[in-house]
């Protein structure tokens, strides 16, 4: 017996490697998260970059929450 979850995650990589076959696709835009990410490695590369623990204690006790 086939489960809907794997006939629909084989209907979506059917899906994705037809799009990959296609020759008309235009080139992906970076995203401005992926920005950021650049922005902060370079930051940490060059000994720039800061942490905010406050920012990060509190998104660590609401994950515990």
């Amino acid at each position: 017996m086939i489960s809907k979850v794997g006939v629909g995650n084989t209907a979506y990589l059917q899906q994705l490697q037809k799009n990959k076959d296609d020759k008309g696709l235009a080139p992906v835009k970076e995203n401005k998260a992926l920005d950021k990410t650049e922005i902060i490695k370079e930051q940490i590369k060059n000994g720039e970059y800061k942490l905010d623990t406050q920012k990060t204690v509190q998104a660590i006790l609401r994950e515990l929450i």
